[in-house]
């Protein structure tokens, strides 16, 4: 962390900078290493060949930290064991773990495709081809917490789309083995991409689980269908690109701050989704003044009022204007009652009442008097005498 002052965690944080592809082939004979795909924190990724199989490979190393000892290195190889396990359409598989002087090494399947991050920049991916992309990765998310394996890094770079349209989800179970390995260290950091991640894997005193993917899923859907990653407030996405209304609720509930509000398995997120691909349960179109309820801050840990409000990990996303816009949309509920006041002209039905009522009086009095009146005229009995004069 900044504060400490020790040489070693500054050393921790010096830059991985990753060996040529030469360099590496010394170190792995067995394989020829042409090229180097990507770099980050979290190490390299090459293209290579296996040499006695001519088969495609992607080979990671992971950077030296984390074959720093024993203990590591063996929690890394009963992690690779278990990826191994993850026999899955949509997981690349793994073929090796080794240590090799300063490196983990892992050698999977290469992907011969376009990661998601791409897409989105080249705006290859529609909104329902993006929905689909996300089904496919949420079929590999839960068949891995099926099997205990939490990937801790889920974002749109480590989604591959291959040339049969098939996403594959990378990397699993790195990020969280290095959060395992540091976490009770004086060196610890939060690991996984910030605007992805989970708020309790910031938090030193949490113990995220199998959860924490389920809020990285909210963030990636929502980038997949905006071009964006959501960012202090924002508005969930269905309203304006004219999609199931669900699509919001499967956002907003994926990034609760409290994981006992989220999705407590990916298999829920998966039959909603499956629904809206079929047009299956389509609830019907939500009333206008419900827009203001679409609208949600990152990272507010304490939302206002409403309850449920999702936030992001880190707390640096928490801008200050969060709570004065964030008021804005919770005024339009308000505003429905002065729309309702207008109908109150029950105070002008009264003196229509009062209109009508001496109206029929006077004419419905008349007849009731009538028989009094009747009898004064039934004395002119005197014409009755007219009668003898006719004969």
């Amino acid at each position: 962390m900044p504060e400490d002052s020790d040489p070693a965690p500054e050393e921790n944080h010096v830059p991985f900078v990753p060996p040529e592809p030469a360099e590496l082939e010394r170190m792995l004979p067995q394989y020829a290493i042409q090229r180097l795909i990507a770099s980050g924190g979290m190490g390299a990724v090459y293209a290579g060949l296996q040499r006695d199989l001519d088969r495609p490979v992607a080979i990671k190393i992971l950077p030296p930290d984390a074959g720093r000892d024993g203990e590591s290195i063996d929690r890394f190889r009963t992690e690779a064991k278990a990826m191994a396990r993850l026999i899955h359409p949509h997981i690349p598989a793994v073929f090796e773990f080794a240590v090799v002087e300063e490196y983990c090494v892992l050698v999977m399947e290469l992907v011969d495709g376009s990661n998601v991050f791409h897409l989105i920049r080249e705006n290859l991916l529609p909104s329902r081809r993006a929905i689909e992309v996300f089904q496919q990765v949420c079929d590999a998310v839960q068949f891995a917490h099926s099997r205990s394996i939490v990937h801790g890094d889920i974002k749109p770079s480590n989604i591959i789309v291959n040339t049969d349209d098939q996403a594959k989800l990378a990397d699993f179970g790195l990020a969280r083995l290095m959060e395992q390995s540091d976490r009770d260290s004086s060196s610890w950091t939060p690991m996984g991409t910030p605007e992805y991640a989970a708020p309790e894997l910031y938090d030193r005193n949490a113990t995220p689980d199998h959860r924490a993917d389920i809020y990285s899923l909210g963030v990636v859907l929502h980038e997949m269908l905006t071009g964006a990653a959501p960012s202090g407030e924002f508005e969930l996405p269905a309203t304006a690109l004219k999609l199931d209304p669900r699509i919001d609720e499967i956002i907003a509930r994926c990034m609760e701050i409290n994981p006992d509000l989220r999705y407590q398995s990916v298999a829920e997120i998966r039959q909603v989704t499956r629904e809206i691909l079929d047009g299956i349960n389509a609830p019907p179109p939500a009333p206008p003044q419900r827009a203001a309820s679409r609208k949600i801050t990152l990272a507010q840990r304490k939302p206002p009022t409403g309850a449920r409000k999702p936030a992001s990990a880190p707390s640096k996303a928490a801008p200050a204007k969060a709570p004065p816009t964030r008021a804005a949309p919770q005024k339009p509920p308000a505003s429905l009652t002065p729309i309702r006041k207008p109908a109150a002209p029950p105070p002008i039905a009264p003196p229509r009442q009062l209109a009508a009522a001496p109206a029929p009086a006077p004419t419905r009095s008349p007849p009731h008097q009538a028989p009094p009146t009747a009898t004064p005229p039934a004395p002119p009995a005197p014409r009755r005498p007219q009668t003898p004069r006719l004969p």
